[in-house]
């Protein structure tokens, strides 16, 4: 049995070494058998077939092993595995590089077992496996995800997963960016939730339909999703793809997300680009014409129908030669076929059109011939321009040339020597010559005798060394002898080969007409004087520091309540010092300071009928400058306002009223539940309806209103209730008391109030008993008649007014400026070709009558400047202003200026508003100007323009507008050196200025343009600004003028 029992033994022993021999030959690792206490380590064949070795069979010691592991790691391997073995491990792995027997390097993942006997470790056995292509694939897939990587973060997408079945998503960081999200894992309802009401339907539609067959075509949706955190909407695009549970059900889609916004804003921009070029086409001033070769119409636009008189029917019936001149016609016709024989690609032509009211006209027609890809004419495309008027002005210009050429001066050509060879008709009447051939004498016989010696010895020189002389001699009349004071030109003409001296041409002025204007100017003040006292307004002149009276009219003597007798007189020794202190220190400033200081609405106490009368005018104090910059008087102008402030106080008297009447009306509250149609009203309410308690249901309710408002206000509650509208409730209507039968008038207002999954869940508002109200309609009514009755009184007074400062203007401006332009004129040239000549005595004169001049013209143009800005100009009627068109028509013609400075200008969403289109270019005109003109020196100018709509809360802190119409508020905003918050009210005066005029140019009337502007629209303007921090100019105008419709 014993011996039985150990064969088996031996038997069971050499199965199993067959069974494990036969595993590790079918085995592909190494697989490696360390007899630790013999310290020889034993391999199998795939140490051959792995590894290359052909000496496995034989037992090595374990350097053999260590030997060939690479240098960079056989240290760290060797100590793990001797440190597994001391601390009593029974497993051992490890992976590092092997050498193999070509020399290179196989990655190695080797595991081993401890074998003990007695607790001491005797043996080890273990695998070796190759795993250089799993890293070398793991590398290519690391590798693979990184490009993909840097593709997304270079194409600026994101990406994202959608768990459907589990209400959840996952955005990467990048992905969080573009939707603007406060999380990485928001809900999938959440999300949904957020996106435009119009792009939800699509994305419900392509989630719930998906098909299976679409699993590798990823899909592409685009939609507007609103940003939690900053409220603003932006344009996504996802590309997807889904991936279908084992039901068939898509249960997960993930893919990259882009924001788009940019992209669909320039879609946007390039279609409103392509209608604005096709509106372009249609309503362009110039005629555009596309024709055949034959001069058949095929294509032309509105301007052309108005150039000819035709309509497009018509002239497609036609061709060109309908309506070319007759004379022109064959020329026209000879030029076509030069062209067109010569392939030219365009030419330009002026010629005559018959129009069909047979009126001819002159047109530029620029033709450009359209060849097909065989070299033949195809059509022929035409931008003709109406250059009637040009030909015109041509042929004045013809006229000024031949007016030219027989000039009033004196012209006359010498050779070198000064022997004269031509005079004008002009030359020889001033001196007294019959005919050409008596003008033929030397150029010194010309002269007086006292100024031979004078003269001749300067003229050679200079012109051979400046090629020209000028100055004032006395020319003598050969038939009277008179001197005649001329100021003379003399240029040497030369050779223009040898550029030698060949003669001389002169032109030579008649100086007696201009000694004659000095006595035309002390006349000139003298009517300056009378038209001051004939001023439809309050006007007088200040002069010196003492400010004496040098001139006033009647309107302001009444106004400071003084006769004729202050003419000449010191205003300060005049006035009573208690009661006009106030003038003459707003006087002193305006001449201390050279600036304009405007007051407005200032209150005078005037007597009556023996009785006090408050006046109020505007009154504005210019200073008068001299040539030298030094002020010299203050020009004083009042307009009498009082009727428009009383009105004024009259309306905003009758507001408080009614604001009053408001403010004591009782309010009532109430609320509806949606879901239960179920009212709840406060006690005052209670009582108005005649309700058991303050809970009522909806029949209960119906029964108090009247039968007529029955159905409209379940309307307007449904309405209010409906979805995708704005939730407002706002109704009128008559209840009648359940228990006394009271009527009532009730208005109702409410608001929707939405629960957190964005449905409508109560309706709640207050409600007023307007009965009273209604009844006192017709009394305000009534009153408010009587006072548009004073008004149109005040009105008639104010057009009259305005009339005669109309006059007045035409008179300062056509019986004033005529005189006074050829007095500076000739005052100009006497300076320029005779200053050199005169002593300092002459130079006085002359000055002095250039600061006359000057000044006299200052004080028309400020006169004239100030008058047209007190009245709504030229008969302008309002009408629907497009406010962006307008400013966009300012950037065009600031365009230059907007380009020089690199300037940003920020445009915001304008709603139309009524009033006069010039009017408001020029109110954007100077705004925009002006922010450009006072930007920093190193900063670009940044411009923004926004416009809201006031609620009337927001119109009641302006005082100046109609409270009765809808207005809005333009802001202008700059980044530019801005202004001391001090002068915000000054800025609006007339000819006000906080800078220089050798810093910043400008005559200071800008903002006082902008501020009648708004006023003539019953508006009002603000400014706010912080010196060094810009400034922004507030414009309250109303959406519709009133008494417009």
């Amino acid at each position: 049995m014993h011996t039985t029992g150990a064969q088996r033994f031996l038997d069971d022993l050499t199965i199993a070494n067959e069974r494990f021999d036969l595993l590790t030959r079918a085995s592909h690792d190494v697989i490696w058998d360390w007899d630790l206490e013999q310290d020889v380590i034993f391999w199998n064949e795939a140490y051959q077939t792995m590894l290359g070795y052909t000496d496995y069979e034989s037992a090595k010691p374990i350097d053999s092993w260590s030997d060939y592991i690479h240098p960079d790691d056989k240290k760290q391997v060797v100590a793990k595995l001797k440190k597994a073995i001391s601390r009593g491990d029974t497993q051992w792995n490890d992976e590092y590089r092997f050498r193999k027997a070509d020399g290179t390097y196989a990655y190695i993942q080797d595991r081993g077992y401890v074998i003990r006997r007695g607790g001491k470790p005797v043996r080890m056995v273990g695998a070796m496996q190759d795993i250089t292509d799993h890293l070398r694939l793991q590398q290519d897939r690391d590798n693979s995800v990184f490009r993909a990587n840097m593709a997304i973060e270079a194409s600026g997408m994101g990406v994202w997963s959608v768990y459907a079945l589990e209400d959840r998503m996952e955005l990467d960081d990048r992905c969080q960016a573009i939707y603007h999200w406060p999380g990485r894992s928001p809900k999938l309802t959440e999300m949904l939730a957020w996106i435009h009401p119009d792009d939800q339907a699509p994305i419900y539609d392509a989630m719930a339909r998906t098909p299976r067959s679409s699993l590798n075509k990823p899909a592409v949706i685009e939609f507007r999703l609103t940003s939690p955190i900053d409220r603003k909407t932006r344009w996504i695009r996802l590309i997807g793809r889904a991936y279908f549970n084992e039901t068939g059900q898509a249960h997960y889609f993930t893919g990259m997300a882009a924001d788009i916004t940019e992209e669909k804003r320039k879609e946007e921009a390039l279609k409103q680009v392509e209608e604005r070029f096709q509106s372009a086409f249609d309503h362009a001033d110039v005629g555009v014409v596309i024709s055949d070769p034959k001069g058949k119409f095929l294509l032309v636009n509105k301007g052309y129908c108005q150039m000819t008189g035709y309509s497009p029917e018509a002239l497609y019936e036609g061709s060109y030669a309908d309506l070319n001149h007759p004379e022109d016609a064959p020329r026209k016709n000879a030029l076509f076929k030069e062209k067109m024989e010569q392939k030219a690609s365009s030419f330009t032509i002026d010629s005559r059109y018959v129009r069909k009211d047979g009126r001819q006209i002159w047109v530029n027609h620029h033709v450009t011939l359209i060849y097909t890809a065989a070299g033949d004419l195809d059509s022929i495309f035409s931008i003709l321009r109406d250059i009637t008027e040009e030909k015109k002005q041509s042929e004045e210009q013809q006229k000024l040339l031949f007016l030219v050429e027989n000039s009033s001066d004196f012209i006359v050509l010498s050779d070198w020597n000064g022997r004269v060879t031509y005079l004008n008709a002009a030359g020889q009447r001033m001196v007294g010559l019959d005919n050409m051939e008596e003008a033929k004498r030397q150029n010194i016989d010309y002269l007086m005798p006292e100024e031979i010696d004078r003269v001749i010895p300067q003229i050679a020189p200079s012109l051979l060394e400046h090629n020209r002389w000028s100055g004032e001699v006395l020319y003598r009349h050969f038939k009277t002898g008179e001197a005649i004071p001329v100021h003379g030109t003399m240029l040497l003409i030369t050779d223009p080969v040898t550029k030698k001296p060949i003669g001389r041409a002169s032109v030579v002025r008649d100086l007696r007409p201009e000694k004659a204007a000095q006595k035309s100017i002390l006349e000139s003040e003298r009517r300056f004087r009378e038209m001051i006292t004939q001023a439809p307004v309050a006007i007088g002149l200040l002069r010196g520091e003492q400010f004496v009276v040098e001139s006033a009219n009647e309107k302001l003597l009444a106004m400071w309540q003084q006769s004729d007798s202050l003419i000449g007189k010191k205003l300060t020794e005049t006035l009573p010092a208690d009661q006009y202190q106030y003038l003459f220190t707003i006087l002193d400033k305006a001449y201390q300071s050279g600036e304009v200081v405007q007051v407005e609405e200032q209150k005078l106490e005037q007597i009556q009928d023996g009785k006090p009368q408050p006046r109020y005018v505007n009154v504005t104090y210019k200073p008068l400058q001299d040539d030298r910059g030094g002020v010299y008087a203050v020009l004083i102008m009042a307009i009498d306002i009082t009727g428009r402030v009383r009105a004024r106080q009259k309306r905003a008297e009758a507001e408080e009223v009614l604001r009053g009447a408001i403010e004591l009306a009782g309010l009532g509250t109430w609320w509806m539940d949606a879901r239960t149609n179920t009212l709840y009203f406060s006690d005052r309410m209670v009582d108005w309806y005649g309700l058991p308690g303050n809970q009522a249901s909806l029949d209960l309710i119906e029964q108090a209103v009247d039968v007529s408002d029955r159905e409209r206000l379940v309307k307007a509650a449904m309405r209010a209730f409906r979805l995708g509208l704005n939730g407002k409730y706002e109704e009128e209507y008559t209840i009648r008391n359940l228990v006394t039968g009271r009527k009532r008038i009730i208005s109702a207002q409410g608001k929707v109030t939405l629960n957190a999954e964005g449905e409508p869940v109560l309706l709640r508002g207050t409600a007023q008993d307007i009965t009273a109200r209604k009844m006192t309609e017709q009394e305000l009514e009534r009153q408010v008649d009587l006072r548009t009755q004073e008004l149109r009184k005040l009105n008639a007074s104010l057009l009259q007014t305005n009339q005669e400062l109309e006059r007045f203007a035409y008179i300062a401006s056509h019986d004033l400026q005529e005189p006074l332009r050829k007095v500076q004129a000739f005052g100009s040239i006497l300076e320029e070709e005779y200053g050199s000549l005169l002593d300092t005595h002459g130079l006085q004169m002359l000055n002095r009558m250039q600061a006359s001049a000057n000044r006299m013209s200052l004080l028309i143009k400020d006169i004239l400047e100030f008058s047209r800005t007190s009245q709504l100009q030229g008969g302008a009627t309002y009408e629907q202003i497009d406010l962006a068109q307008v400013i966009g028509d300012v950037q065009k013609d600031l365009e230059l200026l907007i380009t020089q400075k690199q300037a940003v200008i920020e445009v915001g969403e304008l709603e139309p508003v009524e009033g006069v289109s010039l009017q408001m270019y020029q109110l954007f005109y100077n705004l925009i100007g002006n922010a450009l003109k006072f930007s920093k020196p190193a900063e670009a100018p940044h411009i923004r323009i926004q416009m809201i709509r006031l609620s009337l809360a927001g119109q009641a802190g302006y005082p100046m507008i109609y409270q009765g119409n809808e207005h809005c508020r333009i802001s202008v905003t700059d980044n530019g050196i801005g202004f001391n918050p001090l002068y915000a009210q000054q800025i609006f005066g007339l000819f006000q200025r906080l800078h220089g005029k050798q810093q910043y140019e400008g005559t200071g009337i800008g903002l006082a343009l902008c501020q009648r502007i708004v006023m003539n629209h019953q508006g009002e303007i603000r400014a706010e600004s912080v010196e060094g921090e810009g400034a922004t100019f507030h414009i309250v105008l109303p959406y519709k003028q009133p008494g417009t419709r």
